[in-house]
Parts: structure tokens; C-alpha cells; sequence
């Protein structure tokens, strides 16, 4: 098992992980083929790790941002089924024609390009639509019919599927917007009246809120409620948990008088005499935002706040009760006063953005059964 020299790590349930992608099969996607997305290292949780937890679950097959991200998923996995949802370089259409990667179709440049390439075996596409998010895809369904009958005069390019995705899933006052992309999308999809294999547009809350109503698609995409941390209370209806802590162990306890100085710039000054000032080894080059000062953390039964700057390695938490060196600090758990909505709240982020800011400095360890399996030091490896 790998090792790690610092005691700062981010724990990883991976049986929690399973119940969460089976929970939306389940309940959300048993009778249509479902993405499980794991772009962005499984959201920061892991992406070869999560890529296993997917196979081993009744989703069907796994969708990420980019070609890069879909090699290192078919390395360790040749038989499932890849899409990637970003545009890729024109360039590198056959290699991921030959590791059997389905891409993403989504301007006019890519559609020329594949029409006129001599490939040697199938090559399976998803068009992208553009029905309000205004990012990328096809927007006019006369450019879409054109598309289609150019691809078709490539006999190794399979049209398998179309999707759109929605802008405004997760806002609740802006329903409306959601339901006028849906209707444009259902609108694309009978207009060109094309036997797609696969018709999708779900992400995880209109999945979960809406997945009854939507008849028209057969192929559903879920991401962050993976991770059990959709920010929409419609997750509240399901059995899906957060399955990712970070911990940290205390280095350093000092006791200072009121009136001193701590941290860069002089930001905090101590309140109290006997003041209990906790240093730990995780900063703001962790991936741990310099948003988070005073916040709360955990210790044993105690919290305590983060006080002065926190740091690029390091950073000082202020207690009332003593603690040791030696101590586990907890700064991300389910605890409500540490959990992952807090922590948005604090850093008026959103929870993808939480979770992928911690890089490689952090080890993973991976826990199945209540028992570690796996430390990855990405770090060590380069």
C-alpha cells in the first residue's frame, strides 16, 4: 500500500459511492440506459477509483469531459461504455475511434472533418444540441439535418446518439427555462425524426425531480448526486450520502495571552489570555480556500475556528477546550456545521468546485467493508 508523509488526507467510502449510483439506477433510470459522470477526477473523489465503483454497479456506462480522462478510464476498464461530452482535436478522432471512445459532435468544423475521414472501423457519435445553455452544440434543427446527412456519407460514422444539457437544473425559480430547453430538445429530437440509439438530456436534479416526465428519451446522465452533494433538496427524497472526509492532524498547540498577533498580516489578534492557537499541516495550496477563515472545524467532541490567514501549507484554529498534538481535525464530513453545503456557503462556490480543488498534495484513502483497500499519493507518482 502507498505511503504519505504528511497528516493531511481525504478518506473515501466507496460502498457509499456504489449505494449512491445504484439508489439512481434504481429509482430514477431502471428501465433506460444511465451515464454515471466521472469528469473532473470523479469530482475530485478519484477517477479510476470511481470508474471501478461504476462498473460494479447497474449503471450502464460512464461519461467524462475528455479524451485524456476517457483513456485513463480504458485503461483499466476495455469493455465499458465511454463517452466523452467535450470537444476533442480533430486530430485525435482515430486514436479514440481505436480505443472505442463515442465522442461528443458539436460544431460544423468536426462535422467536415469526419465526413471526409477514411476510417477503418466504426467510429460512434452523440450530436450536441444547443437548446439554452449557449456553451456549445447545434443550435437550428435545418444545421442538424445537414450534419446527419453528411456523417452518413461515412459509412464507419454511427450516429448513436443526440443531448442537450440544461442550464438551470438546480434553481427552482427558474423552472420555467428548464422546461423551455426540454421542450426544444423534444422538438429537435421528433423533428428529425432519426432513429437515435440514445436520447438524453438529464442531469442529477432534473433527473431526480423529473425523470417520470420525461417519455421522449431512452439514455439518462448523472453526476454530482453520485457524490451525494447535489445542492437541490430534491436529494433529500433519495438514500444517497456524501462518501468523502478531510482530515488532518494537529502539528503544533500554543497558548498565547490576549493581544497577540497571529498568522500573515496580523489578521487575528487573540482574544483571551491562555488563548489556545492549533496549527495544522493543510493550507490553501491543499486545494483549502482562504475563504474558509472562521469556520468552524472538528476535534474529538469540540469545534473549533479558524483564525488568521490560512496559509499555502498550514493553518491556525483557535479552541476552547485543550487539544494535542497529534489530534484529528476533521474539516469536511456530513456534520452539518463542516459538511460540504457549509463549506459552499462560506466559499459562495457551488460543491463540483469544493470537491476538485483539492489536488494532488491530499492522498486519497479508500475504504471498502469499513476497511482501507487503497492510499493514492499522486503526488509520489510523478
Amino acid at each position: 500500500m502507498e505511503k504519505y508523509y504528511r497528516n493531511s488526507i481525504i478518506e473515501i467510502d466507496l460502498d457509499t459511492l456504489l449505494n449512491n449510483v445504484n439508489e439512481v439506477k434504481d429509482k430514477c433510470s431502471a428501465d433506460k440506459f444511465l451515464y454515471a459522470v466521472i469528469k473532473g477526477d470523479a469530482y475530485g473523489h478519484g477517477i479510476k477509483q470511481m470508474a471501478q465503483v461504476v462498473v460494479d454497479s447497474r449503471a450502464d456506462g460512464i461519461a467524462v469531459a475528455t479524451l485524456d480522462e476517457a483513456f485513463i478510464v480504458r485503461k483499466y476498464h476495455p469493455n465499458v461504455k465511454i463517452l466523452c461530452l467535450g470537444i476533442i482535436r480533430n486530430e485525435d478522432v482515430e486514436l479514440a475511434m481505436q480505443r472505442n471512445i463515442t465522442l461528443t459532435i458539436a460544431q460544423s468544423d468536426s462535422v467536415k472533418y469526419l465526413a471526409s475521414l477514411n476510417l477503418t472501423s466504426k467510429l460512434k457519435v452523440h450530436l450536441k444540441v444547443n437548446t439554452g445553455m449557449n456553451r456549445i452544440g447545434f443550435k437550428e434543427i435545418a444545421e442538424l439535418e445537414d450534419v446527419i446527412t453528411q456523417l452518413q456519407n461515412n459509412e464507419n460514422v454511427e450516429i448513436e446518439g443526440i443531448f442537450t444539457h440544461f442550464a438551470t437544473g438546480e434553481d427552482y425559480d427558474k423552472e420555467d427555462y428548464l422546461m423551455m430547453q426540454l421542450n426544444r430538445f423534444k422538438e429537435v429530437v421528433q423533428t428529425l425524426a432519426y432513429n437515435f440509439k440514445q436520447i438524453h438530456c438529464t442531469n442529477s436534479s432534473s433527473l431526480l425531480k423529473f425523470h417520470h416526465l420525461i417519455d421522449f428519451t431512452n439514455t439518462n446522465r448523472v453526476g454530482i448526486t453520485l457524490y451525494g452533494a447535489l445542492q437541490d433538496k430534491i436529494q433529500d427524497n433519495y438514500q444517497i450520502k456524501a462518501a468523502f472526509v478531510l482530515k488532518s492532524k494537529i502539528a503544533q498547540v500554543q497558548v498565547y495571552p490576549k493581544g497577540y498577533k497571529v498568522g500573515y498580516s496580523n489578521r487575528y489578534t487573540t482574544l483571551n489570555d491562555n488563548e489556545i492557537i492549533a496549527t495544522i499541516p493543510l493550507g490553501y495550496a491543499d486545494g483549502f480556500s482562504r475563504l474558509h477563515t472562521n469556520s468552524k472545524v472538528k476535534c474529538n467532541n469540540q469545534y473549533g475556528t479558524i483564525v488568521g490567514s490560512i496559509c499555502m501549507d498550514q493553518l491556525m484554529i483557535r479552541f476552547e477546550n485543550p487539544v494535542n498534538i497529534g489530534d484529528e481535525i476533521i474539516l469536511l464530513s456530513d456534520d452539518k456545521e463542516i459538511d460540504i453545503y457549509q463549506r459552499c456557503h462560506e466559499a459562495q462556490t457551488i460543491t463540483h468546485a469544493i470537491f476538485t480543488r483539492f489536488g494532488n498534495r491530499i492522498p486519497k484513502a479508500y475504504y471498502k467493508n469499513n476497511q482501507l483497500i487503497e492510499i493514492d499519493n499522486a503526488l509520489m507518482k510523478k
